[in-house]
C-alpha cells in the first residue's frame, strides 16, 4: 500500500497508479462488525482515494500544477501556461462512448416480444438516465472509476406511463465506494455513501451503509439509525454498483500526467523567453550614465550618452533567445507521446488524407488505437451496468409487475464507427443473397449498431423478397427430388466413361 497521497500546492508527492480496492475478509456486514470494517478499515482507504481523485478532477478542470510555478531568476517574467489535454482526451471519449446513449434491446434468447424492453428504455430516458451515463462516463474516464445508485421511488403510483418506480443516480465518486470481499471472486458485500452536511468539513459528513437487507447511518463514529427488512430498503442485493474504467480504476490521462506537465513547462518557458528578449537587460560600456538617462530610454526609446575618459562608448543589449524551432520540436514529441498513452485520435492528419482510401486514413490517423481502447471500456462497463440492470429489474418485478429478466436484455453502446462502411454494405449484400438465415447477415458485419432491431424492422421486406416465410422465419431448405436407382447408377457410369474413345493419341501412338 502507497503512503498518503499530500497535495500540497497541486502537487502530488507520488505518482499515481490508479485506486486502491477497499477489501475486507469479512462475509457480510452487519450490526457487529459495522464500525469496526467501515471507520477502522475502509475510511482509510476511501480517504486516500479521494484525495486522489480531487486531484485528477482538478486536474481536469485546468487547476494544474505549472500553476504554481516559480523562478529565481527574471522572477517578474513567470508565465504559467495550461494546455488542457486532460479536459480534451476526457471531452473527446465522453462524447464518442456516450454521444448515442446506452439502449437495451431484445436479447437472442428472450421470451417475450420486446415491447416491454422498448417501453423501460423510454421511461429510463424519461428520467434522464442519458445525461446520467454521460455523467458517469466523465468519472470513469477522469479517476478511473464511477458509481450508479438505483433505489425503489417511494412516490410512484403508476399514473403516469412514462415514470418509473425507480430513482437513479450517480454519485461523486469521492463520496461513495464499494466493500469487497477478499476471497475468491471478491463478491461485493456492502455499499457507502456520503452525505456532506459541511463542505469544508468531511469529517462531518453523515455515513449511509446499505447492505443486501440492512441499512445503517454512522455519525461522528456511531451507528445512530439502522433499518432493515423493508424499512429502507428490502432489495435482497446491493442497489450501488461501480463502474471500472480497467482493472486498476486508472484514470485516462493519469499516465501522461508528467508528460502533460512537460508540455505546460515548455510552453510557459517558450513564453518567459519570448518576453525575456523584449526586455532584455542593456550594458553600457565607457558610459556616463544617470537615473534621468534611464528614464529618457523607457520614455522615448532612445538617449544620448557621454563616453569616459575618451574611451570609445558602446550600448548592447544581453539577449539569450530561446530556440523556437527546437522547442517546438520537442513539444510535438511530447503531444506524440500523450496521443499514444490515451488512444487519441490525429486532430489534423484527416486534412493530409487526399486520395487515400477509408482504411490508410483510419490506421494513419490512430482511430483504429481509438477504437481497440474504446471497445475495453465498453466491455467495462457493460459488466457493471448488468449488474446496475439486474437492480432495476428487481424492482420492476416487485412494484410494477414486469417480467423481464436479465437474459432478456442486451446492453447496446452504438457509436460512430470510424471503419470501412462500404466494405460491410457489401458483405451484408453478399450474404444476404446467400441460402443462409437472414438474421446472420444482420449480425456478421458488424454494420447495424443494433443488429436485432434492423432484422426486426426488416422482416416485412424480407418476407416480401422471399427471403423470410409468412411467419417471420427463415424459409426451410427444399429439397432436391429423389433420381431412380437405375438413373443414378447410369449417371454415374456416364461419369466414369473416358471423354476420348480413340485408343490412340494425336500422334498416332497407342496408349
Amino acid at each position: 500500500m502507497a503512503e498518503y497521497q499530500i497535495v500540497v500546492d497541486g502537487f502530488l508527492n507520488e505518482p499515481l497508479t490508479g485506486r486502491r480496492p477497499i477489501e475486507t475478509p469479512e462475509t457480510e456486514i452487519n450490526r457487529a462488525n459495522v464500525l469496526k470494517v467501515v471507520m477502522g478499515k475502509a475510511e482509510p482507504i476511501h480517504l486516500l482515494n479521494k484525495n486522489e481523485i480531487r486531484f485528477l478532477h482538478n486536474y481536469y478542470l485546468g487547476s494544474q500544477p505549472v500553476l504554481h510555478r516559480t523562478k529565481e531568476y527574471h522572477a517578474e517574467i513567470t508565465n504559467r501556461i495550461v494546455e488542457n489535454h486532460a479536459n480534451e482526451c476526457v471531452g473527446f471519449y465522453t462524447g464518442y462512448m456516450s454521444g448515442t446513449p446506452c439502449s437495451y434491446v431484445r436479447s437472442e434468447t428472450a421470451t417475450g416480444d420486446g415491447e416491454e424492453i422498448a417501453r423501460l428504455s423510454n421511461a429510463l430516458q424519461y428520467e434522464g438516465k442519458d445525461a446520467l451515463d454521460r455523467r458517469l462516463w466523465q468519472w470513469m474516464l477522469e479517476c478511473g472509476q464511477g458509481y450508479r445508485i438505483v433505489l425503489p421511488d417511494k412516490g410512484y403510483n403508476g399514473n403516469y406511463p412514462d415514470e418509473t418506480p425507480l430513482l437513479v443516480d450517480v454519485p461523486d465518486p469521492d463520496m461513495a465506494y464499494v466493500i469487497y470481499n477478499s476471497g475468491i471472486g471478491h463478491k461485493p458485500i456492502a455499499n457507502v455513501l456520503h452525505i456532506p452536511r459541511n463542505y469544508q468539513n468531511d469529517l462531518n459528513d453523515l455515513i449511509c451503509v446499505y447492505t443486501p437487507n440492512q441499512y445503517f447511518e454512522i455519525d461522528n463514529g456511531k451507528v445512530v439509525n439502522e433499518g432493515g427488512n423493508g424499512k429502507y430498503h428490502s432489495l435482497g442485493m446491493l442497489p450501488m454498483v461501480e463502474y471500472k474504467l480497467n482493472p486498476e480504476r486508472m484514470g485516462l490521462f493519469e499516465p501522461s500526467i508528467p508528460v502533460l506537465d512537460a508540455i505546460n513547462l515548455l510552453e510557459s518557458n517558450r513564453l518567459d523567453g519570448v518576453e525575456q528578449f523584449i526586455q532584455s537587460i542593456m550594458v553600457f560600456i565607457n558610459c556616463l550614465v544617470d537615473k534621468e538617462a534611464l528614464e529618457a530610454v523607457k520614455a522615448m526609446g532612445a538617449m544620448s550618452i557621454k563616453s569616459t575618459s575618451g574611451l570609445a562608448a558602446d550600448v548592447k543589449q544581453l539577449a539569450n533567445e530561446l530556440n523556437q524551432q527546437q522547442t517546438q520540436i520537442l513539444i510535438d514529441s511530447m503531444l506524440n507521446v500523450y496521443r499514444s498513452l490515451t488512444a487519441m485520435p490525429s486532430a489534423t492528419g484527416s486534412e493530409n488524407a487526399t486520395s487515400d482510401n477509408v482504411g490508410a486514413v483510419i490506421v494513419r490517423n490512430g482511430w483504429n488505437h481509438t477504437e481497440a481502447r474504446a471497445q475495453q471500456y465498453e466491455n467495462m462497463f457493460k459488466y457493471a451496468e448488468r449488474q446496475s440492470l439486474s437492480v432495476m429489474l428487481k424492482i420492476l418485478r416487485d412494484t410494477a409487475g414486469s417480467k423481464l429478466m436479465a437474459s432478456d436484455i442486451n446492453i447496446k453502446l452504438p457509436r460512430r464507427q470510424y471503419d470501412n462502411q462500404q466494405s460491410k454494405v457489401q458483405i451484408f449484400a453478399q450474404m444476404i443473397q446467400q441460402p443462409i438465415d437472414p438474421q446472420l447477415a444482420f449480425t456478421t458485419p458488424g454494420l447495424f449498431p443494433d443488429p436485432q432491431a434492423a432484422y426486426e424492422m426488416s422482416k416485412p421486406f424480407l418476407i416480401a423478397a422471399g427471403k423470410l416465410g409468412e411467419n417471420g422465419k427463415a424459409p426451410k431448405p427444399q429439397e432436391q427430388p429423389k433420381q431412380d436407382a437405375t438413373e443414378t447408377n447410369v449417371a454415374n457410369m456416364a461419369d466414369k466413361q473416358p471423354t476420348n474413345t480413340n485408343p490412340e493419341n494425336s500422334d498416332g501412338i497407342k496408349q
